[in-house]
């Protein structure tokens, strides 16, 4: 007889791995924030080899009980603000574990869904809609309204039901569903229900499970779309459905729009569009436009460059470096690293070498900054050498 899918999930080199991967990326200040058990990957990382023997007998004798997530608001730029949820250690593990296990595995059949999955990327979304847009020029984009707060818990627990075949697991995964927010002060509860949370509605996000959880009840869209002949291009619950006709696209959007309805999900009437073809599109942050010479391109918009040039030159200020774990000599190794997420993200945009140049020139600004106003050395008395030993030259 063969290894059960819970035995599989709770392997110790699963389980390790999934550590591992949380460890390495909680860096600088990420490494103190904490769950509800105010346990964070620095406390954690002490006691790692004897927690995941627990982690591993709990989960094989049936007992391992998910915990609520710690919960507060964050402000945004445009004066909304954004709900954190912070999973135990323990908790992300799991279901980091669970992820592994459930990726390898051919649960998705559409091929219009780029989130979330192995060998799906933003990019590969991207390229898809530019590729589609050349003979599908009117766009359809459909908003579902607060989409992770919203889901029916109960229906995603029926397609978890009809589609993961592996009943080891499955109660693990109705108690993932099944996690709320704890929030950590009342005017950050109040907060969260004057945008609609609801306790026991929805998904919440900053689980690692819940993307996929995402993506298994919009496969009921997906394959709603595809089998009305429309082209379909989704990354979690952003979405595009590609027409040839306006006739056509406002045919799309009403299907769509029902479709959604019957999924039991809202859709916001101010963010749902059609866009024809000279129209300029946004889709994944990037913008889909015609040029001059009547191809479509994608480009980074300005206000997204800002922003981008705008996280470089935090660093200007030395709290925030020591805030995040940066010093001076690993200060140039920070924002490399940052440029060059960036524009592997962005490499798909025709403006990309506009973006690289202002990029690495607020590099330049930033460090020079640090070194000039942060630590008193003036620049117009170093020789070449010791500007490039700083790295500004």
């Amino acid at each position: 007889m063969g290894q059960t899918a819970l035995y599989n999930v709770s392997n110790n080199s699963r389980l390790l791995k999934s550590w591992k991967k949380i460890n390495s990326r909680a860096t600088g200040s990420k490494r103190l924030v904490s769950g509800v058990d105010r346990v964070s990957v620095e406390d954690f990382n002490s006691i790692s080899n004897k927690q995941l023997e627990l982690i591993q007998q709990e989960l094989r004798k049936r007992r391992y009980r998910f915990s609520n997530l710690s919960a507060f608001t964050i402000p945004k730029e445009n004066g909304d603000y954004r709900i954190i949820n912070i999973p135990i250690i323990q908790d992300r593990i799991v279901q980091s574990a669970l992820l592994d296990f459930l990726s390898d595995k051919s649960i998705f059949k559409s091929q219009s869904n780029y989130g979330f999955l192995k060998g799906k990327t933003v990019k590969k979304a991207l390229e898809k809609f530019l590729a589609l847009r050349t003979n599908f020029p009117y766009v359809v984009k459909v908003d579902v309204e607060a989409f992770f707060d919203t889901i029916p818990r109960i229906e995603l627990i029926k397609r978890v039901k009809s589609k993961i075949r592996y009943p080891s697991i499955r109660q693990l995964i109705f108690d993932i569903i099944e996690c709320d927010s704890e929030f950590r002060s009342q005017a950050d509860l109040k907060k969260a229900e004057a945008k609609g949370l609801k306790k026991g509605t929805g998904i919440r996000q900053g689980m690692p499970l819940s993307p996929f959880l995402a993506n298994l009840y919009l496969d009921q869209l997906d394959l709603f779309v595809e089998k009305k002949g429309y082209s379909l291009v989704r990354y979690a619950d952003d979405f595009v459905v590609l027409c040839s006709s306006h006739s056509e696209a406002e045919k799309a959007k009403l299907e769509v729009i029902s479709c959604l309805s019957g999924l039991g999900l809202l859709v916001s009437d101010k963010k749902t569009a059609i866009f024809c073809p000279e129209d300029k599109v946004e889709f994944l942050g990037i913008d889909c436009s015609l040029t001059e010479s009547n191809n479509y391109c994608l480009e980074l918009s300005n206000n997204k460059i800002r922003r981008l040039i705008s996280n470089l030159s935090s660093f200007q200020n030395i709290n925030y470096c020591l805030k995040n774990n940066v010093r001076l000599f690993g200060l140039e190794k920070r924002l490399d690293s940052m440029i060059l997420g960036y524009l592997q993200a962005y490499d798909v945009c025709q403006n990309y070498q506009s973006i690289k140049d202002k990029l690495y020139a607020e590099k330049n600004k930033t460090i020079r900054f640090v070194v000039e106003n942060g630590i008193g050395v003036k620049m117009n008395s170093l020789d070449e050498n010791q500007k490039k030993f700083l790295g500004v030259a």
